[in-house]
């Protein structure tokens, strides 16, 4: 598993030490050569091509939490001086995040994969009572000798499989918030995921401007304020009170 993980890492990968146990200042990441980042305690895993799922678990007793799971992770990373750890889950079949165009031209609508991702993600957040405000982007480095690294299973998991084991939303929550309770009521967005037509749904323009799904748009749309004077419509309206000042 181990020698699968380091043969997925980038020749130049993003890498910290973490928080100084001194100061408490966290070092900022920043991107070395794959034989000086894995001198690090972090290191970044994933990178366009995502083919894990790492959960960060705050408790004394995280380890023992993860095993008890009915969806046992593929390796849990410990830190011995408190025993919380990083949990990975690995995906059978990688896949890519959606970008900025792929979003704009589907109307804000994420594919149907990352989608699936992105609920099991949360049942394996509150599966396993994990930080959700934790995203992965640095993973505790399971070659390094600061932590332990224990190899729990080699097969690798289906969305299916997840589901199957654990209780998966229908709908994500769309923002996250660092603080909020970590179990709480999701919101179920599916409805509106798999309404027909709306990656067909027209999109706003600002009549001032060539902005797309803006605020002054969204706010015109669902007020239905039409009567709302536009910006080239107020000028107008100062000019002729202008003139007619003028005039008299």
């Amino acid at each position: 598993m181990l020698d699968l993980i380091r043969s997925h890492l980038f020749t130049h990968i993003k890498c910290s030490n973490g928080r100084d146990p001194v100061t408490g200042d966290f070092e900022p990441a920043f991107t070395r050569l794959q034989e000086y980042a894995l001198e690090r305690k972090l290191i970044q895993i994933d990178h366009k091509l995502i083919r894990w799922f790492f959960a960060d678990m705050d408790h004394a007793d995280a380890k023992a939490r993860a095993l008890a799971c009915k969806a046992r992770p593929n390796i849990i990373i410990e830190n011995p001086a408190n025993g919380h750890c990083h949990v990975g889950y690995r995906w059978a079949i990688p896949f890519h995040l959606d970008t900025e165009a792929s979003l704009l031209e589907h109307g804000g609508r994420h594919s149907s994969v990352v989608w699936s991702a992105m609920c099991c993600r949360w049942g394996l957040i509150n599966a396993l009572d994990a930080d959700e405000a934790y995203h992965a982007h640095l993973v505790k480095n399971p070659f390094h000798a600061a932590w332990i690294t224990t190899v729990v299973r080699d097969h690798a998991y289906t969305f299916a499989d997840i589901r199957a084991l654990v209780d998966v939303p229908a709908g994500v929550k769309r923002y996250y918030r660092k603080g909020t309770p970590r179990k709480v009521a999701t919101q179920d967005l599916s409805d509106v995921a798999a309404s027909p037509g709306a990656r067909d749904e027209p999109r706003l323009s600002h009549p001032d401007g060539e902005g797309s799904r803006d605020r002054y748009g969204e706010a015109r749309r669902a007020l239905d304020l039409d009567e709302i004077p536009t910006i080239h419509e107020c000028e107008a309206r100062r000019s002729r009170r202008g003139e007619d000042r003028l005039g008299s």
